[in-house]
């Protein structure tokens, strides 16, 4: 896939995103980021684990996307955005403004909706600084095996 076709499909899923409110964040400026989030000392993950507690459709969207990328990709990603989050807050802004130029999708995650904004700032720092398995998929993330079929809390199959 040309790099065109790459980017312009990342814009088209950063536009749907966008429409579907994960990626709005003031009436005026659908590109700003909110304030609780430009400020916040979190780190990524902390970031990704409190939008998962917050807005469970969003953190999915943006884990879901994430792991459909190639794991090159992925490393770049997850390096951008930490870089994001080094700067301060106005290089945080212009941070933002260029992933969504590169990853348009994963900016929605600092372009969370405003009302969701704040109660993510104020949980993120609830969670572990560093954990690789808010990166993982819902059904990789849960190690709880589903119980056998006929066996109320079994985790073995049952005898035929």
């Amino acid at each position: 896939m040309s790099r065109f076709a790459r980017t312009a499909g990342l814009a088209a899923v950063g536009a749907a995103l966008a429409a579907a409110g994960m990626g709005v964040a003031a009436a005026d400026d659908p590109n700003a980021v909110p304030e609780p989030i430009l400020t916040t000392q979190c780190s990524l993950d902390q970031l990704m684990a409190a939008t998962k507690v917050v807005d469970q459709p969003a953190y999915d969207a943006i884990v879901t996307k994430y792991n459909q990328e190639p794991k090159v990709l992925q490393d770049q990603i997850v390096l951008r955005m930490k870089n994001l989050l080094a700067k301060d807050p106005a290089g945080r802004q212009a941070e933002v403004d260029q992933l969504g130029i590169v990853f348009p999708y994963y900016a929605a995650l600092f372009r969370t909706q405003e009302s969701a904004a704040p109660e993510i700032a104020e949980q993120c720092s609830t969670f572990p600084a560093e954990d690789p398995s808010v990166w993982a998929p819902a059904a990789e993330a849960d190690p709880t095996p589903a119980p056998a079929p006929g066996v109320p809390g079994s985790t073995e199959p049952t005898a035929a």
